[in-house]
């Protein structure tokens, strides 16, 4: 019996390319511009990161990597070019955390997550985020969506918490609410999200988007769905 749900965030809650691609335009923005690191690298880093000027290719880096991961092959990609510009890892850590947090940035909710949460609530499940994102930075997309008091749980890429799919974010999620990690079910729209359900020992479904291929999560015998509230009748929640 399912007592409570761990959410990834961005592809699955948040609208991902609305709000990545604005963050990280401006963080390359600040790299040329405030930094002076030349185009070709500058075009390295939106390579490594499958960034193009309409969004981001499948499966990129931007979407599964943890900030500490991306933060890690950025500064590697730059130190190839030996001259490092006062480029530091506190630096690009320091880019991320500002631009992810600027007023203007998008957070657009996808469809139905909203209705789904209250539901939830009003059922007395536990709600939970495990996410790739900052703390600092999810809690600021949450609040803005105006979704942040709906989470008994959030684990964030800070320096408590290992990464997806390491399953400590899971196991503390459900100790935390006093649950048993196969009464939790983990819904994700990354591969990494479902090897983590799998290493924690929860229940796993898939989100459908246009940046991943939904079919390994069949392939893993997963259920998927297209619409985020259709795990209230895959699961009889």
């Amino acid at each position: 019996m399912i007592k409570g749900i761990l959410f990834d965030k961005d592809g699955t809650l948040i609208e991902f390319t609305a709000t990545w691609h604005q963050v990280i335009t401006y963080i390359l923005n600040d790299l040329e511009k405030k930094f002076y690191l030349n185009q070709q690298i500058i075009a390295d880093l939106k390579e490594v990161s499958g960034y193009e000027d309409s969004g981001f290719i499948k499966e990129s880096i931007i979407q599964y990597y943890s900030t500490t991961q991306i933060i890690e092959k950025w500064y590697d990609t730059i130190a190839k070019y030996g001259d490092m510009n006062s480029i530091t890892k506190s630096l690009l850590l320091e880019l991320f955390e500002t631009n992810a947090v600027r007023e203007d940035v998008d957070i657009k909710l996808l469809d139905g997550v909203k209705d789904l949460l209250s539901y939830l609530n009003d059922r007395g499940y536990f709600i939970g985020i495990a996410t790739a994102d900052t703390k600092h930075s999810a809690e600021f997309s949450l609040k803005k969506a105006k979704i942040y008091d709906y989470f008994d749980y959030i684990g964030a890429d800070d320096s408590k918490n290992e990464a997806k799919p390491c399953p400590q974010m899971a196991l503390d999620f459900c100790e935390k609410v006093g649950i048993d990690r196969r009464e939790l079910l983990i819904v994700g729209d990354s591969v990494t999200d479902m090897i983590f359900a799998k290493n924690a020992g929860a229940d796993f479904i898939g989100v459908e988007t246009l940046y991943n291929n939904s079919n390994q999560f069949i392939e893993n015998n997963y259920r998927t769905v297209d619409m985020i509230y259709k795990i209230i009748e895959e699961f009889n929640l």
